[in-house]
C-alpha cells in the first residue's frame, strides 16, 4: 500500500468516526441506503406512451402523440408515487447528497437490466448499445457551481460504466440559465426552456442517444435537448429517469 493509499485510508476512517453515515431511510449505520431499504423501491414492469399513459410494449410515445416530440420514448424506472423514491430525490436535489447517486443509479441499472431481458427488447436498435451513447441533461454552469454537482451527469456515469456504453458528458450544453420549471404549466416551461441547451461536439453520426434525467413531468426539458441532439445527427433519442413526476 503506498503512503497516499494508507492517508487516504486514515482520513476515511476518521471521517466515518466522526460523522457516521446513517440510510436516508431507516437510519440504520453504515450506507446511505441500505440493501433492505434498496429493495423496497419497486421497479416499472410495464411500459406506457410518456404523454397519454395508454400501455404499450416500449414506453415510446404513442403515434397521435409522437408527433409532438423528437423524443421517440422514454423509460421510467420507477413510480414517483413511491414514497422512499420520491423523498431519496428530493435529498439527492435539494439536500445534495451526492453520495445518494449509487443507490439511486442502482434503480435505473435494474430497470434496464430487466427490460434487456425481455425478448421483444431485442427489436430496438438502441439496445444493441454498439451505437449507443449515453448523455446527461446538462445544468447551467450557474447552477453547478450552486449545487456542486450535476445529478443527472453522475447517474449517467455510473449507468454507462455499468452497461459499458460510450458516455459523453460535456457536449450537450446548458447555454441559457433557465427558472427552474417546477411551478410553471406546460407552455410556460416550454417558453421558459426554448434555446437553452446547444450542441458544442462533432455530429452524431447517426448515433442513438439515451438522455439521462431524474424525473420527467411534461418531457419539455428532455425533449428540447433531444431536439437539439436530432438537429446534431441523432438517429434516435430516447430519455431514461428515475420517475415521472
Amino acid at each position: 500500500m503506498t503512503l497516499k493509499n494508507h492517508v487516504l485510508n486514515i482520513r476515511d476512517f476518521l471521517l466515518d468516526l466522526l460523522f457516521p453515515v446513517f440510510c436516508q431511510n431507516c437510519h440504520k449505520e453504515g450506507e446511505y441506503l441500505c440493501a433492505k431499504c434498496q429493495e423496497k423501491i419497486i421497479l416499472n414492469k410495464k411500459s406506457h406512451c410518456p404523454e397519454c399513459k395508454k400501455a404499450n410494449e416500449f414506453g415510446n410515445y404513442c403515434r397521435s402523440c409522437q408527433e409532438n416530440f423528437y423524443l421517440k420514448g422514454v423509460w421510467i424506472s420507477a413510480s414517483y408515487h413511491d414514497k422512499l423514491l420520491k423523498k431519496l430525490i428530493k435529498k439527492y436535489k435539494y439536500s445534495l447528497i451526492k453520495e445518494l447517486t449509487t443507490p439511486l443509479s442502482q434503480v435505473m441499472i435494474d430497470f434496464l437490466s430487466d427490460f434487456l431481458t425481455d425478448e421483444s427488447s431485442k427489436k430496438l436498435k438502441i439496445l444493441d448499445f454498439r451505437h449507443t451513447v449515453i448523455i446527461p441533461v446538462p445544468l447551467h454552469k450557474r447552477r453547478i457551481a450552486w449545487r456542486g454537482f450535476n445529478q443527472s451527469e453522475e447517474l449517467a456515469s455510473l449507468v454507462a460504466q455499468k452497461f459499458s456504453i460510450e458516455h459523453n458528458n460535456h457536449q450537450l450544453i446548458r447555454s441559457k440559465n433557465t427558472s427552474s420549471q417546477t411551478r410553471f404549466d406546460r407552455q410556460t416551461r416550454i417558453k421558459n426552456i426554448g434555446n437553452a441547451f446547444a450542441w458544442n461536439g462533432p455530429k452524431l453520426e447517426k448515433k442513438y442517444v439515451i438522455l439521462i434525467d431524474d424525473v420527467i413531468t411534461t418531457g419539455t426539458t428532455l425533449n428540447e435537448c433531444a431536439k437539439i441532439l436530432r438537429q446534431n445527427g441523432a438517429k434516435e433519442v430516447w430519455g431514461l429517469v428515475l420517475g415521472q413526476n
